[in-house]
């Protein structure tokens, strides 16, 4: 136990440490953009997060954009609903839904929920595109974050330094 929690803390010191590439930030926007998205209520976001925390990401690009998407997911809820509501009614995909809910564990995923497989289909369409996106800006922003977060007396407590006051 005593040898995980120093690795626990390096990992947490990497949330707000800037990563050298731009990738490990546009990946943990795309990922958090998929908890942000589909409802907490299936299992995907939350396998997602375990995703997140394996893969080297960012963990506070992971984080914020999963606040932030968290806050703009219910703006997509109609076309969610709607998006689900055609699939799971669609006749040619009827023997598709019998056996895949026919599954043990496929209550977990919620696929029975219009919102979620809308949700869920929007968000990994958006991934692909969001993960180009979110590469480029963060190229174009690293330098500003990086001077704010070595700035930061809060940055610098965690990565070890004493704290200056006053």
């Amino acid at each position: 136990m005593t040898h995980e929690q120093p690795k626990l803390w390096q990992r947490l010191r990497g949330a707000l440490e800037p990563l050298n590439q731009p990738r490990h930030y546009a990946l943990g926007i795309v990922v958090g953009m998929l908890i942000g998205v589909v409802p907490k209520f299936s299992i995907i976001p939350w396998v997602a997060l375990l995703v997140g925390m394996l893969l080297p990401t960012n963990l506070s690009a992971m984080i914020l954009a999963a606040v932030v998407f968290t806050f703009l997911g219910p703006m997509f809820d109609v076309q969610s609903h709607r998006l689900g509501a055609d699939l799971l009614t669609d006749e040619s995909l009827t023997s598709f839904w019998h056996s895949l809910f026919s599954h043990r564990y496929a209550n977990w995923l919620q696929l029975h929920n219009s919102v979620v497989l809308g949700s869920t289909l929007i968000a990994v369409a958006a991934m692909l595109p969001l993960y180009f996106v979110s590469k480029r800006a963060s190229a174009f922003l690293k330098p500003i974050i990086t001077k704010y977060v070595l700035s930061n007396s809060v940055a610098d407590w965690i990565r070890g330094y004493p704290l200056q006051t006053g």
